[in-house]
Formats: C-alpha cells, sequence, structure tokens
C-alpha cells in the first residue's frame, strides 16, 4: 500500500481494503498499523538520505588521475574528507593494444626527405 505508486485516494481505499480483510480474517489490525508506521519511516529514511547524497555530489567536483602503480592511490587518500572526487585513467587501454598499428613500410631505415628550395626528393 505504501510502496506502490498509487495516489493518495488508492492508498486510503487500499488501507481500508486491507484492514477489512485482516479483522475479517482474525488477524490483529494493530499489526498492520505498526508495519505501516514501520514502512513509512523507513521511506523517509530512504528520501533524506538520497537528498543528502544528491546534495553532496553536487558539491563535489571531478578529478582524473592517471594510474601508474600503486602509488598514486596512497596519493588519492588524501582527498576522501574534502570536496574532490577522484577517478583513474589508465595509461594502457585496450583500444591501445586492438588498434591496428602503424607499420613502417621501408623497415630498411632509408626514408625520403623533400628539399624546401627545389622540392627534389
Amino acid at each position: 500500500m505504501i510502496t506502490l505508486p498509487n495516489t493518495e485516494r488508492a492508498r486510503i481505499q487500499e488501507r481500508k481494503y486491507i484492514l477489512s480483510t485482516a479483522r475479517n480474517k482474525d488477524f490483529p489490525t494493530h499489526k498492520i498499523t505498526d508495519m505501516e508506521k514501520k514502512e513509512r519511516a523507513k521511506n523517509k529514511d530512504k528520501r533524506t538520505k538520497t537528498n543528502d547524497t544528491q546534495e553532496r555530489q553536487v558539491q563535489k567536483k571531478w578529478v582524473t588521475f592517471t594510474y601508474h602503480s600503486p602509488i598514486i592511490r596512497r596519493v588519492t587518500d588524501l582527498f576522501n574528507n574534502t570536496e574532490i572526487r577522484i577517478s583513474f585513467k589508465a595509461t594502457n587501454t585496450i583500444y591501445q593494444q586492438l588498434a591496428e598499428k602503424k607499420q613502417n613500410k621501408n623497415p630498411s631505415g632509408i626514408c625520403k626527405v623533400k628539399c624546401k628550395t627545389c622540392n627534389k626528393k
């Protein structure tokens, strides 16, 4: 009844139905009321935590570090209690490994140089 995305009118109607069913089955209605209070409190806590988290995330800024070694983790741990959030960027990516590398078409080491004055090669 509380967690379903209903209108207030539908919630009231659902509550009445649940309570009448409980009475018909000799189930103590105070237990339903207790469960309802607990669920409302839990949902209120979730909303409060979500709002607090969103506010904190808006205030924090992101900084990217290139990941060279585990030592960089120690450096970035210094920023834990600040308004700066840390992300890591790898120096060696999968794309770099899979991308076709330019191959030297002339492996002999001899290359062509063009003269800037006469344009001869």
